[in-house]
């Protein structure tokens, strides 16, 4: 069995030439940083806009003193600021 017959590609030189994998490896966990970084942007912004809110939100549930309101909106904030962290 000589060599041209085994691999008559690598002689002629036509074998393709492929990415190299770890350049495929670096873009495919670029694009799922990209991906993670713009969800995480979304999710802030969504929490963010509940804000002026709560307080409204709190007296439509029953709450009528000014300082309860304030009591459980400052409740909600900090859940909302630990549960962030977990």
């Amino acid at each position: 069995m000589d060599l041209i017959s085994v691999w008559p590609r690598a002689i002629i030189g036509t074998v393709l030439v492929r990415k190299p994998l770890a350049r495929q490896s670096v873009e495919a966990w670029q694009r799922n940083l990209y991906v993670i970084w713009i969800s995480q942007l979304v999710a802030i912004i969504g929490f963010a806009v509940v804000f002026p809110f709560l307080p409204y939100y709190v007296q439509e549930l029953g709450v009528t003193e000014l300082h309860e309101v304030e009591l459980w909106s400052g409740v909600l904030f900090a859940t909302q600021a630990v549960t962030m962290a977990i």
